[in-house]
């Protein structure tokens, strides 16, 4: 039989055997969705109201929620969805959901030596095609879902960049952390990544502390308006001097100050 796949790290969709399945409209997509956060475990229909439906539901929620949940069983070949006491379980591998499967290669990551866990972290960073759940517009049970999703790719992030400028490979961690810093240009230590990362990246593998590298300690108002540019701009060419790419030194930055 064809794998299943469930896609929630960009717009909920699914899939089976490469062909795309037709989920009908959002809101029906929100309640497989709370499905699929839970799965393998009962979902009670109120909970699918809460992702559903933004403040108060209206009368008719738990008929529409029954309706959505016959028309994916349908879309879904069958018995995937089972209905339990208090409202209803869907039944999958969690490989086949992109988030369970991103939190899972996050969680290998963990206790892997650099080379393997930056593998494993790109992987479950490759997973993910846009916002969670494909934006807003869901209840706020998908909002705070969508969140933490949000906060564990960031720290994703951060730590590939680590590893990889411990492995002496900053010109790796540029793409990623200059996409999330442009989104993101208040978080201090995603900066402070890019800088290093930047300041490092001469064309040849070196090795780099992230406590003790020169970025670090760039006063943080100049490191934001500098993270910002280097985001919207390429890494500089290996045939230049790496001295002519290299940021000035704090020092430097004092000695101007009035």
């Amino acid at each position: 039989m064809d794998r299943m796949e469930f896609r929630l790290l960009g717009s909920i969709d699914a899939g089976v055997g490469g062909r795309r399945l037709d989920l009908g409209p959002r809101k029906r997509r929100f309640v497989l969705a709370a499905l699929l956060l839970d799965l393998n475990r009962p979902v009670p229909v109120e909970r699918l109201i809460d992702a559903v439906w933004e403040g108060a539901p209206p009368a008719s929620a738990r008929v529409t929620v029954q309706g959505h949940v016959y028309r994916l069983r349908r879309a879904l070949f069958g018995a995937r969805v089972e209905t339990t006491p208090s409202g209803y379980v869907l039944l999958a591998d969690p490989d086949e959901v992109d988030a369970l499967r991103f939190r899972g290669l996050i969680a290998a990551a963990q206790g892997a030596d650099d080379v393997e866990g930056a593998e494993l972290l790109e992987e479950a960073l490759g997973l993910w095609r846009g916002p969670a759940f494909g934006g807003p517009g869901g209840g706020q049970a998908l909002e705070l879902a969508a969140i933490e999703l949000e906060e564990a790719r960031l720290a994703a992030v951060e730590e590939l960049a680590r590893r990889l400028l411990r492995l002496g490979r900053p010109e790796r961690a540029i793409a990623p952390l200059r996409a999330v810093v442009a989104a993101e240009p208040h978080r201090e230590r995603l900066v402070s990544l890019l800088m290093t990362a930047f300041s490092g990246w001469d064309g040849r593998p070196r090795r780099w502390s992230c406590t003790t590298a020169p970025a670090a300690r760039w006063p943080t108002s100049w490191a934001w308006t500098r993270a910002q540019s280097c985001a919207t701009r390429s890494p500089p060419s290996s045939a230049r001097s790496p001295e002519q790419h290299r940021p000035p030194q704090p020092a430097a930055l004092s000695s101007a100050a009035p």
